[in-house]
C-alpha cells in the first residue's frame, strides 16, 4: 500500500525467475529483512547478498539447492563486496564505531580477516578510540528499541560530560556499529553521544520499518525521548543538564519537530531538515515518498501540517542552528529558510549557515571545506550554547 520508486519504507526483497520465465522463487522472506547488494558468484552457483539486521551487515549465500546461509558476519556495517581469488576469499568495505571504511579481504577457508587498505591507519592511530556500549531497552509503548553510547574520549568516570542525541535520516536508515564522523567527532571533544534506531528503521523487520506510516513525530519522536531517559538513568557521570541534539535530512525534521515538543535541550543542530511538509511535498523530488508515507498528497493536506513542526514555531524557545547546502534538491533550502525566518522573527535565538554549490549530503571527499565548516558550525554552536 505504500510502495514507490522513491519510498525506503518496504524492505527490498528478493526474487529469482529464469530466463525463459516461469515460478517465481522468493529468497530469504522468512528473514524479514531488508536484502541488498546482491551478486552471483563468479561461476554461478551461489548467490550472495547483504542484510543489515540490528545496527549490523551480514553476508548471506543461497544457493541453487534452496540453501540459506551465513557467509560472514560481525559487530561491523559492510557496504559492498567482491569475489577474489578465485571464490575463496571475499574483498569487503566495511567500518566499525572507531575504524573508518577500510577494504578488509576475508578468507572464506579459515575465517580469518585482514584490513587490505590501511587508508585510514592514520586517522585511527591519531584520533583516541572511544567506548562504545549497546543499550537494549524497552519503550514507554512496549517496543523492544536498541541504541549505543558513545563514551567521550579519554572518558574519566570521575567526571560529568554533556550528552549529544543524533538521529539518523531516511527515516528508514539504520543506525550501528560503523563509523560515523560527526558522532566520533563530537566524541572526540568531550561528548558523550546516543544514537538508536527508532521505529521506522530497517533491520527489525517490516512491521518496525514500518512504524512511522501517516505517523512523522509521533511513535519515533517517543523512541527517541525513552531512550534518552534511558541513557540518564544508566549513566551518572552524564550531566542531565547540557544536552544536545544533532540531526541531517529526516533527522533534520526530527529536530525541529523536538523542540516544539520539548524544552529538555539547551540547544540544537537542524543540518538540512524538514520544517513544512505541505511545501516540501511540492518542492521536493521526493514527492513520492511523501505519498507513500502519508497517501494521496491532495487528500491529507490537514495531516501534513498537523505534523509539521513549523506550525508549532511559537512554542519553541530553544537555541538552533540551521545547515543547509542551497543546491540540496532533496530537502529544498527554503525548508531551512521557512522556520529560520519565522524563529527570528519570534525572538528565538537562532543562525543560519547556507553552503554554495552544496548538495543534501555532505560529502568530504569532494568538499571537505564545506564538511569542515558543518562541524565546526554544529560544534562551536553546541559548545557556546552550553557555557
Amino acid at each position: 500500500e505504500y510502495t514507490s520508486k522513491d519510498s525506503c519504507m518496504e524492505d527490498t526483497g528478493l526474487c529469482l525467475i529464469r530466463p525463459e520465465g516461469g515460478e517465481i522463487v522468493r529468497v530469504g522472506d522468512e528473514m524479514d529483512r531488508k536484502i541488498e547488494c546482491v551478486k552471483w558468484s563468479p561461476n554461478g552457483s551461489e548467490l550472495y547478498f547483504l542484510v543489515g539486521d540490528h545496527g549490523r551487515t551480514t553476508v548471506f549465500k543461497y544457493n541453487r539447492e534452496g540453501n540459506l546461509n551465513i557467509a560472514l558476519s560481525g559487530s561491523r556495517i559492510i557496504k559492498d563486496f567482491a569475489f577474489v581469488n578465485h571464490e575463496k576469499d571475499i574483498l569487503i568495505i566495511s567500518s566499525d564505531p572507531d575504524t573508518p571504511d577500510e577494504v578488509f579481504r576475508y578468507c572464506i577457508a579459515s575465517g580469518k580477516i585482514e584490513n587490505r587498505s590501511n587508508f585510514n591507519q592514520l586517522a585511527s592511530r591519531e584520533f583516541a578510540s572511544s567506548r562504545c556500549e549497546e543499550l537494549l531497552f524497552t519503550g514507554s509503548d512496549g517496543l523492544k528499541l536498541q541504541g549505543w553510547i558513545l563514551f567521550p574520549a579519554h572518558w574519566d568516570k570521575e567526571k560529568s560530560y554533556p550528552l549529544a542525541l543524533v538521529i539518523h535520516g531516511g527515516p528508514h536508515n539504520m543506525f550501528g556499529y560503523e563509523y560515523n564522523e560527526k558522532i566520533k567527532f563530537l566524541s572526540l571533544n568531550g561528548f558523550a553521544v546516543f544514537f538508536m534506531n527508532p521505529r521506522g528503521s530497517h533491520g527489525y523487520g517490516q512491521q518496525f520499518t514500518s512504524g512511522t506510516h501517516r505517523d512523522w513525530g509521533g511513535g519515533d519522536y517517543r523512541d527517541l525521548m525513552d531512550g534518552i531517559q534511558n541513557v540518564l538513568a544508566r549513566y551518572q557521570w552524564i550531566d542531565k543538564e547540557k544536552r544536545v541534539v544533532y540531526g541531517q535530512s529526516y533527522g533534520g525534521y526530527m529536530t525541529n519537530w523536538i523542540i516544539t515538543q520539548t524544552r529538555a535541550f539547551k540547544c540544537v543542530v537542524s543540518d538540512g531538515g524538514i520544517s513544512n511538509l505541505i511545501s516540501f511535498s511540492g518542492q521536493s523530488l521526493y514527492h513520492l515518498l511523501m505519498e507513500a508515507e502519508f497517501g494521496k498528497l491532495w487528500q491529507n493536506f490537514d495531516l501534513l501540517w498537523e505534523r509539521s513542526p513549523l506550525k508549532y514555531s511559537e512554542q519553541v524557545s530553544t537555541p538552533i542552528l540551521f545547515l543547509h547546502g542551497e543546491a540540496d534538491n532533496e530537502v529544498p533550502v527554503g525548508q531551512s529558510d521557512e522556520m529560520y525566518t519565522l524563529l527570528y522573527k519570534l525572538g528565538v535565538k537562532t543562525r543560519m549557515v547556507r553552503f554554495l554549490e552544496e548538495g543534501h549530503s555532505w560529502r568530504p571527499d569532494l568538499k571537505p571545506r564545506s564538511h569542515l565548516k558543518v562541524l565546526t558550525e554544529m560544534l562551536n554552536w553546541f559548545c557556546d550554547n552550553l557555557k
